[in-house]
């Protein structure tokens, strides 16, 4: 799952074309407003199609980005934090936080490091649950962020690329101290304090909207895993990519393979004209004619008889299962019409037709009972064994295996 993801991730296909970088600032009394570039790749240049500021409204937000353009997401603002200190080389996240918050649980906050000019580092953290109902916002908007950037540091990916190389940038609230292409220190803008105007390549940016270029520039070079809070809607875009992909693929092969068989159809059927007419002048093309036929109406017995023209049905069990799946549980495997055995070499494979396996994690054995119950109602589920069930204690996660059995 996680090799398939970082294939999906690498591809230039399954990723498209279109990449939404947004800036999201939380101010003191908890509202947002957001900033937005979208950015298209043509060929080898990358353009800016849209962009927005002070948008108050995510429903607002939502006119602006394209359903197909995935979000490259940077949050500031209340209840983010930001601390520039000298870490030791054996600092866990757990210390990271202490540093900032003590006693304060790793497991309760987003932590992310980001290397200074002159060896220390910024701390940046913020709470999972802040972080969850921005990702709630975006769901509800049926839109997925693939990446999530806290403060302004993703700017350390275009810095270099500004004419100029400025030493100070003045983008969102901030006003960043650069040194040698990279964010050192930052301070508070000044009350007041006017936009600068800067230049990326041919692109002509003010400072706000500066950190979400960067965030949806980085989308189309870097392909780092996304975070463990995004990893579902992640998955969610890559996978629904590639199907959408792979469905136009193979509507192209098909249009190509009833157009050859047109093309073969038409020449064979006047050939067949042709041969009809000689078939009174010459009985051994005729006897040969209908032996032809004949071996072409075995053949094609043969075909049908090996199910191959039989219309499958494998997408919608897929569907079902993945939409049926409670949120809490984990499908790592799924197989559908599994092989008998392990093929041997020359052998001649064979399919359980009515057998599917599925393999994931759950929390507990109660929520995977009620996923059997709801699975069984399904008409086209004849019954459903537990292959296997492992679960270590009653606070760890559990592994299990089922096989469903279908008509």
């Amino acid at each position: 799952m996680v090799n398939m993801l970082r294939f999906l991730q690498r591809s230039n296909i399954i990723r498209g074309r279109l990449a939404a970088g947004i800036y999201a600032y939380f101010n003191s009394n908890g509202e947002c407003e957001y900033n937005f570039i979208l950015l298209k790749r043509k060929r080898t240049n990358i353009e800016i199609i849209g962009k927005g500021e002070s948008i108050a409204s995510i429903n607002d937000l939502a006119n602006h980005i394209p359903a197909a353009a995935p979000v490259c997401l940077a949050i500031d603002g209340k209840g983010a934090i930001h601390k520039k200190m000298l870490l030791k080389p054996d600092d866990t996240p757990t210390d990271l936080l202490h540093y900032i918050l003590p006693n304060a649980n790793s497991s309760e906050f987003l932590i992310q490091q980001t290397p200074a000019a002159d060896g220390k580092t910024f701390i940046s953290i913020a709470r999972n649950n802040n972080i969850q109902q921005i990702l709630t916002r975006f769901t509800a908007i049926r839109r997925y962020i693939v990446s999530i950037c806290l403060g302004p540091f993703t700017l350390n990916h275009i810095i270099r690329s500004l004419n100029g190389s400025p030493s100070v940038i003045i983008a969102g609230d901030y006003k960043l101290l650069i040194e040698n292409g990279t964010i050192n220190d930052l301070q508070a803008k000044e009350t007041g304090e006017i936009q600068l105007l800067y230049k990326a390549g041919d692109d002509e940016l003010y400072g706000n909207t500066l950190i979400p270029y960067s965030a949806a520039l980085k989308y189309f070079i870097d392909d780092e895993p996304a975070l463990e809070h995004v990893t579902e809607q992640a998955q969610e875009f890559y996978y629904k990519r590639f199907f959408l992909t792979s469905g136009k693929i193979m509507l192209a092969f098909i249009f190509i393979m009833l157009l050859g068989n047109f093309i073969l159809f038409n020449r064979y059927y006047k050939r067949s004209e042709i041969l009809s007419a000689m078939v009174g002048q010459n009985r051994d093309m005729l006897l040969r004619f209908d032996t032809l036929k004949a071996e072409l109406k075995k053949k094609q017995e043969f075909i049908a008889g090996t199910g191959f023209l039989e219309v499958s049905r494998q997408s919608y069990y897929a569907d079902m299962l993945a939409g049926s799946l409670p949120e809490k549980i984990i499908l790592t495997k799924m197989e559908i019409s599994p092989l008998d055995k392990k093929l041997k070499q020359e052998e001649t494979p064979v399919f359980f037709r009515d057998i599917i396996r599925l393999s994931g994690i759950t929390p507990g054995s109660a929520i995977l009972n009620e996923w059997i119950k709801t699975l069984k109602k399904f008409n086209w589920i004849k019954d459903i064994t537990v292959v296997n069930y492992n679960q270590e204690s009653n606070t760890a996660p559990g592994s299990f295996e089922i096989e469903i059995k279908i008509y």
